[in-house]
């Protein structure tokens, strides 16, 4: 798999090294080697590229760059297994040969063998026959002997086909190097009274010259860790207090980080059987807000200090009472605070208290505060809940024959009814929509009819729509509605009437439906005044409504035209001016 190139410098030195005839063995390593860190490839650069049958040759990369103590690298043939058994000791002299460069090549890579030393030239200098076979390699960072070794990687191969044909094989990369750390804590003093400040100190040491960051845990006797930042030299720092005497045992963890790797660190000290005296505490206690209401939450706040300025923050929790009564527990912060919530159920006098409680009694003495005595007011009355706002029927004053109508009147098509509707907004348009249902024989279902669009008026300025309705003579026998909506406030009405048969007659009957304005005459048929009624405004909308189709109880269809003539409704299958 292509990787890049690695630079000129290393076989310069390799060369260097070869015509010295010298093969360096390198001392035990101080670093474990870590599998699948060293990439091979074939050296792509048509600058160093030779031809003929040597071997032009490897580009090699690695994860990390050398430590900054190394001085030169070499990559050198860790094993090499010969294709035909028989070869094995051709090949194995191949073994422990290096090739040397300078760490400041530019590792982690890429690096490069130049064109002019090449493997075969490596192998005509040691008359060592190129066989083919598996060569397994280790690239090592070195101080300027070879006797340390810093980092180790080790990863693909290299396999010969034939002297001049050879195939890089991938192993895979188990991802970045970390730097190995090693972690040590001391404590300060290392006798101590009981109660008395211990510092603990964790020194974070590693051998790349970047510096650890992260944290370290410190605990004492497996207690609870406290946490403390590695600083820029590796060194992290807290304070605890010396408890019940005996030997407290510390444990310092270094968490690591993304270059290196976490370590642990131990030691001891020792507490005297000398009682020190538990600090004295005050303790105070404010609440929010200061005037309560029953049923409204507060927030009861306190504080807890040490009476010894400088001293450490009192452990513990804090208990708020009202008188006697335990509201809640809450423990006391690294600052020294506590708080909780309350809501109070009665109005009348609290009295409430804040009482500090220490986890070791040997260490802080508790305290509790001075009352703090505060009215709970009432809660106030609950306002009522307005119901749902929804469109209400308005008030319908229905007037047949000059005489108000109450219920449901019964009347023949032909029949003028005059509607006073009230309750809209003013000057709102507002439609009007017949719809019902025809009477049928006993046991069967009447045919609906309807809803169909009559008209669209505008309510007066005090939101009153007077509507002249002329029942259609095509009206089949049955059970109606008129339904009048404000189309901007949702308001409604609704004036129901049930139609019977007309009489029998041979003279076409004309079905109309009048609207006036205010003072106006409708013309023939028309009516004025009407006993007081304001005068109708439905003639306020123009424009023709349309054409309806009216479905009728036996099937019949009669066409049902809707037409503003001279201030008019008129329906019905014949229409004549009124």
């Amino acid at each position: 798999m292509p990787r890049t190139v690695l630079a000129s410098r290393v076989l310069a030195a390799l060369a260097a090294t070869a015509l010295a005839g010298v093969g360096l063995v390198a001392a035990p390593a101080l670093a474990a080697p870590v599998p699948g860190t060293l990439q091979l490839s074939n050296n792509t650069d048509p600058g160093n590229l030779k031809t003929g049958s040597n071997f032009s040759v490897l580009a090699a990369q690695v994860p990390a760059p050398c430590d900054a103590a190394a001085t030169r690298y070499r990559m050198r043939v860790l094993a090499a297994t010969a294709t035909d058994p028989t070869q094995q000791a051709l090949i194995a002299p191949w073994v422990t040969k290096n090739f040397v460069g300078p760490a400041s090549a530019g590792l982690p890579g890429p690096l490069s063998v130049s064109a002019a030393d090449t493997w075969q030239g490596f192998a005509n200098i040691f008359a060592l026959p190129i066989v083919p076979g598996r060569y397994e390699f280790t690239l090592q960072c070195t101080n300027n002997l070879g006797s340390v070794i810093f980092e180790e990687f080790q990863g693909d191969t290299v396999t010969f086909t034939s002297p001049t044909a050879w195939q890089v094989n991938d192993v895979a990369s188990p991802g970045p190097v970390l730097v190995a750390t090693t972690t040590t804590v001391t404590a300060a003093p290392a006798s101590v009274d009981t109660g008395a400040n211990v510092t603990l100190t964790a020194n974070v040491s590693e051998t790349d010259a970047a510096a650890p960051t992260g944290t370290v845990d410190f605990s004492v006797n497996g207690g609870t860790a406290v946490s403390a930042p590695v600083n820029a030299s590796g060194v992290a720092t807290t304070t605890v207090v010396a408890g019940a005497s005996g030997t407290a045992n510390v444990s310092a963890v270094y968490s690591g980080d993304t270059k290196f790797t976490t370590s642990t660190g131990s030691t001891s000290f020792a507490v005297a059987g000398v009682v020190v005296p538990a600090a004295a505490t005050s303790s105070s206690l404010t609440i929010d807000p200061a005037a309560p209401i029953a049923g409204a939450a507060v927030a009861l706040n306190g504080t807890v200090a040490n009476d010894s300025s400088g001293g450490p923050v009192p452990v513990g929790s804090c208990e708020f009472l009202n008188g006697t009564t335990v509201l809640g527990t809450a423990p006391v912060s690294g600052t020294g605070t506590c708080s909780i919530n309350n809501t109070f159920a009665a109005q009348g006098a609290v009295s409430l208290t804040l009482r500090f409680v220490p986890t070791d009694p040997a260490v802080f003495v508790g305290s509790t505060s001075t009352a703090v005595v505060v009215t709970v007011a009432a809660a106030p009355p609950t306002p009522p809940t307005d119901p749902p706002t929804t469109p209400t029927d308005n008030e319908v004053i229905a007037e047949i024959d000059g005489k108000v109508v109450t219920g449901e009147p019964t009347v023949r098509p032909g029949k003028e009814i005059f509607l006073d509707v009230e309750g809209f907004d003013p000057d709102e348009n507002v439609t009007v929509t017949l719809e019902g249902e025809t009477t049928a024989p006993a046991g069967t279902d009447g045919a609906a009819v309807g809803p169909r669009l009559l008209d669209t008026v505008v309510a007066d300025s005090d939101g009153i729509v007077l509507f002249d309705f002329t029942v259609p003579a095509s009206l089949a026998p049955g059970n109606y509605t008129l339904t009048f909506e404000g189309v901007e406030s949702g308001e409604s009405a609704v004036f129901a009437f049930v139609v019977e048969a007309a009489a029998v007659s041979t003279t076409p009957t004309t079905a109309t439906g009048t609207t006036t304005t205010a003072g106006a005459t409708t013309g023939a048929g028309g009516t004025t005044g009407r006993g007081g009624l304001l005068a109708l405004t439905g003639a306020s909308v123009g424009g023709a409504l349309g054409l309806a189709t009216l479905l009728l109880g036996a099937g019949a269809v009669a066409l049902w035209t809707v037409r503003r003539r001279q201030g008019t409704h008129q329906l019905g299958t014949t229409a004549e001016p009124r």
